[in-house]
């Protein structure tokens, strides 16, 4: 089985960022809502995170 060392600052950073996004277009907050946004929020961190880990793992396998 590889080893697979993916960077867990990545998926962070994506998560404050989508979240900060969605949140910043409401006009009316309530906690429901901000609840959804953050449960919404988790699908575009793990695609832009996985890939934003692929480019950095392709990058180090040619520098090694």
């Amino acid at each position: 089985m590889r080893n697979f060392n993916f960077r867990k600052l990545d998926y962070v950073i994506f998560y404050l960022l989508f979240a900060g996004l969605f949140s910043s277009q409401l006009i009316n907050a309530s906690l429901f809502i901000i609840y959804k946004i953050l449960v919404i929020c988790i699908v575009p961190t793990l695609i832009f995170g996985t890939l934003t880990n692929f480019i950095f793992k392709g990058k180090n396998k040619k520098n090694n």
